[in-house]
């Protein structure tokens, strides 16, 4: 199981493009039993980093290899975070086609682990 951030995968494939090693690189995300893509939501894509990401995502369809992913987004919004509708269309789809979609609701795991700030006395 391979676990990675979104954008630390699309700046390592980005790196590996403009050093020539991008197929290497792809297989090392094509490759994994699973793959982990958490942080989905919070960044906006460039055009090439979401093909990039769609590359990713289109063999590991193909070869029917499981991707989780984690996202804070609704998929009506994915058209926000990736650069043209087709693009996000076209990775809902391969994602959604076998998926299992958990919608998760309530306090924030690291809310719960926060400290309450001291009490100041009254003057």
């Amino acid at each position: 199981m391979l676990f990675v951030t979104l954008p630390t995968l699309v700046n390592r494939l980005s790196a590996a493009e403009a050093t020539k090693s991008l197929h290497r690189a792809l297989k090392g995300y094509q490759s994994p039993a699973v793959l982990l893509v958490d942080e989905i939501g919070y960044a906006t894509l460039r055009q090439s980093e979401s093909h990039l990401l769609f590359q990713v995502l289109s063999v590991r369809h193909d070869r029917k290899r499981p991707t989780l992913i984690t996202t804070n987004r609704v998929f009506g919004e994915w058209n926000q975070i990736f650069a043209d509708d087709a693009v996000a269309h076209a990775i809902l789809d391969r994602l959604a086609e076998r998926a299992e979609v958990f919608h998760l609701e309530g306090t924030s795991y690291r809310e719960t682990h926060r400290r309450p700030a001291p009490k100041v006395p009254s003057a």
